[in-house]
């Protein structure tokens, strides 16, 4: 395995996803994180000049669910009715991430 990504780095990476690990678990996951680089490596190897660029592959473009106008859903004040909070005829809740 190349040393493309060493433990200064997952320490960084760890940080940024804000992810407490132990010296184990950086050491690891540097190892694997290694190994994706190199098997990046490897795919670079590959001649693909004669494979078209593509986004996608099914060439579905546009795809939306059809609306079933007999449907029953509930009116947005029977929706709202049970939550703890209401701004703006939203749900409020607590945030998700330290910032």
């Amino acid at each position: 395995m190349s040393n493309n990504f060493n433990l200064e780095d997952t320490r960084h990476v760890a940080q940024l996803c804000a992810l407490n690990l132990s010296q184990e678990e950086l050491a690891k996951l540097t190892e694997m994180f290694s190994g994706t680089l190199d098997y990046v490596a490897l795919l670079d190897k590959l001649d693909t000049s004669g494979v078209s660029e593509t986004s996608q592959v099914t060439g579905l473009k546009n795809v939306f669910q059809t609306i079933d106008m007999g449907r029953l859903t509930l009116e947005q004040g029977a929706t709202l009715k049970n939550a703890d909070k209401v701004r703006d005829k939203k749900f409020v809740t607590k945030a998700v991430f330290n910032r």
